[in-house]
């Protein structure tokens, strides 16, 4: 009597028992289906993420790690007779003299830049491709941080650069007042990060 009238209930009804008809012009979706499907999703994350990420380095600088040199052990007289691995150097043979401080009106020889990194400083160089306003911005760091030096170069990889033992930031030329403020903001970060005497004497 219960099976009659599960079948009856089933032919009032229009339940179906077994496979759901399929619906016309509809087919369904196999495992490449899903497998296809599955990608696309990934990829719109993807591009989601990326479009709302973060923009890296406002001041569009970039930080590189360099092995210190094994001779940093080594005092030299003459500034003018190495030849350092990296330029400008982040390690290596230096003078061993006073380290330079502060604001320089001339640029520094590798030997003696190496020397001011080994007191823990930091050497903040720029060409004569940065404008005066980004000049005084970088000697105003002086002011309340000590263990920054900065200095002209004749020439470099990039129109300003900061090195820290083993460290150097590259940097280019701000093109306005909101990008010189990133550059300097990108500039303390570095240094108070990085400052630190490795102390090989």
């Amino acid at each position: 009597m219960s099976r009659r009238r599960r079948s009856i209930r089933g032919r009032a009804t229009g339940v179906s028992v077994g496979r759901p008809p399929a619906v016309p012009g509809r087919r369904a979706v196999g495992q490449a289906g899903r497998v296809r499907l599955l990608g696309v999703t990934l990829l719109v994350a993807v591009v989601t993420a990326a479009c709302g990420g973060s923009s890296g380095d406002a001041a569009g600088c970039t930080e590189l790690r360099e092995p210190p040199d094994p001779a940093s052990v080594l005092h030299v007289t003459d500034p003018d007779a190495v030849t350092y691995r990296t330029d400008p150097p982040t390690s290596g043979p230096h003078v061993g003299v006073a380290a330079p401080r502060g604001i320089q009106s001339a640029p520094l020889p590798p030997a003696v830049q190496v020397r001011a990194l080994e007191a823990g400083e930091i050497v903040v160089q720029y060409t004569d491709e940065v404008d005066a306003t980004t000049v005084e911005a970088l000697e105003a760091l002086v002011d309340g941080h000590d263990d920054i030096v900065v200095a002209p170069a004749d020439a470099l990889p990039a129109p300003l650069v900061a090195t820290a033992w083993s460290w150097k930031l590259t940097c280019p030329v701000p093109d306005d007042d909101s990008a010189r403020t990133a550059l300097v903001e990108r500039l303390v970060a570095f240094t108070e990060r990085t400052a630190a005497a490795p102390g090989t004497d």
